[in-house]
């Protein structure tokens, strides 16, 4: 961003000097050619395109024509450099409305403000709005921020909280610190998640989250709804961005879904099914542990999303979360799984219609053949019991094409009832497959299929910090994919994107 005159002038130079390269390269007949030519004709257009636009934003700011600047509080230094570049003042002008000296004024702008104060921020914002708009920020007063986060909590929005899943910056979230710098873009990201104005975060009276986060039950009490209702947000920001890809459209009712849904080939994996879910119009996305495992929520209008935000690695259990959400949108409601209870048959229609897509259509027959495989194998030789059904499993596996582990997953549940499989004895886990990376394969899918120009620049950084927390294992795939993908739908913003 173009700050003053002299940075001005220095752009214009670096345009000439872009210009002229990239002539160069063109005009030669010897080293325009070729692929290491190309690559270094793109670099230099990709660079003269920012300047440019760099160049264009300044003259429309000091020439007028861009009207009075939106106050953005995801970005509220930019807002004050283009505010003041705007309404024609020097810094000197801004020092002596809020009281402050010139060279301070001049190092906050350098810095972008990182080390002015909020309240300060906020001064400045008063002394360059028109028409009382800087009220719509903090209400007209100052407030108390440690009073504000002290009614966050009261809610469940910890520090921990507020740091690792609104500003997406989890190593704050571990030092449990809030910096004052990122009070703005924390006001901005909570009226998104929550519908909380500014004035009501720094106001004196309690939060309160919305009705239907209310009813929602779940372990954990305020933190679980709160839980929720981000989740809910999240999804409704994710169903936007999924309406252009034609992820938006209606299954067809649940037997068109497990249609689409099973493998007719050979056992299914948690890759294929994120991908068979997001082509039903079903879209799949990962947040960081929550107080419940997998849900699927709506918001706005928008399609049905199933959450995951399991800690658990088996992909029996993984494919079981995600194919509950899946059969809850197909029915057009909303539900939130916080895990099985040991009791009870796994009876549930979702549990049904999961272990349906899992075994290839036919559960109730594999079952009965493991018991009659362990039947014909007790021969008093002490060849029974859980040991035996293992190999029973394993046997009608191998000859029906379906997933030991699925197979193995879904006999317990009808002997013994809804047990979660963590819980299963040491011979059922021994079957089970683990996917350490499951969350990249659920960003992957996402980042292939969202159209992430269709949200906002607020809802862009929180789409953005959960896609990247699923890759906390593959930062090279992080720097190198997410970045620039996310830098070039949000405008090009120099600001990076922190990675999990």
């Amino acid at each position: 961003m173009i700050k003053g005159r002299r940075e001005y002038e220095v752009t214009q130079s670096w345009v000439r000097n872009f210009e002229r390269s990239l002539s160069a390269l063109d005009g030669s007949a010897d080293q325009g050619r070729g692929p290491i030519a190309d690559v270094e004709r793109d670099a230099l257009r990709s660079q003269l395109g920012d300047l440019r636009a760099e160049v264009a934003e300044y003259e429309r700011l000091v020439s007028g024509s861009a009207g009075n600047v939106p106050c953005d509080l995801e970005d509220l230094p930019g807002t004050l450099i283009r505010r003041r570049l705007s309404m024609g003042m020097s810094e000197r002008d801004v020092a002596e409305r809020v009281g402050l000296e010139e060279r301070q004024v001049l190092e906050y702008e350098r810095t972008d403000y990182e080390g002015a104060g909020y309240d300060t921020m906020l001064r400045v914002l008063s002394a360059l709005s028109v028409d009382g708009d800087e009220g719509a920020v903090h209400g007209g007063a100052a407030a108390d921020f440690d009073g504000a986060i002290a009614r966050l909590s009261a809610v469940g929005a910890d520090r921990r909280f507020l740091n690792e899943r609104v500003l997406c910056d989890p190593d704050e979230a571990r030092d449990g610190a809030l910096q004052e710098r990122n009070k703005p873009k924390l006001l901005a990201r909570l009226g998104a998640l929550f519908g909380w104005m500014s004035g009501q975060v720094l106001g004196d009276k309690p939060l309160s989250l919305g009705p239907a986060a209310q009813g929602i039950r779940v372990r954990g009490a305020d933190p679980g709804r709160l839980h929720v209702e981000y989740a809910r947000s999240m999804a409704r920001i994710l169903g936007r961005a999924s309406r252009r890809c034609g992820a938006a459209r209606g299954p067809g009712g649940l037997d068109a879904l497990r249609e689409s849904m099973t493998n007719r080939s050979g056992p299914p994996s948690f890759a294929q099914l994120v991908d068979r879910a997001w082509g039903s119009g079903i879209p799949v996305m990962r947040l960081a542990s929550l107080a419940f495992r997998s849900a699927c929520l709506r918001g706005g209008g928008g399609p049905a999303v199933v959450v995951m935000s399991a800690d658990r690695t088996d992909e029996t259990g993984l494919m079981l979360d995600l194919l509950r959400g899946v059969h809850c949108a197909g029915e057009g409601g909303e539900c939130v799984h916080a895990g099985c209870a040991p009791g009870g048959e796994c009876k549930a229609p979702a549990d049904e219609f999961a272990y349906d897509v899992l075994l290839r259509g036919d559960a109730n027959g594999l079952f009965r053949m493991c018991l009659d495989r362990c039947a014909a194998r007790d021969s008093g030789v002490g060849r029974n019991g859980l040991p035996a059904l293992v190999e029973a499993a394993m046997d009608v596996a191998r000859g029906r094409d379906v997933r030991p582990d699925s197979l193995a997953c879904y006999v317990m549940n009808r002997l013994v009832g809804g047990m979660a499989p963590s819980r299963y004895p040491a011979p059922i886990r021994g079957l089970q497959k683990h996917i350490r990376d499951w969350p990249a394969v659920v960003s992957d899918a996402l980042l292939a299929r969202a159209d992430l120009s269709a949200v906002n620049r607020t809802e862009l950084a929180l789409l953005g910090g959960a896609v990247q927390a699923g890759y906390a294992h593959r930062l090279p795939v992080l720097l190198c994919a997410i970045n620039p993908k996310f830098d070039a739908q949000r405008g090009g913003s120099s600001e990076p994107i922190r990675p999990y």
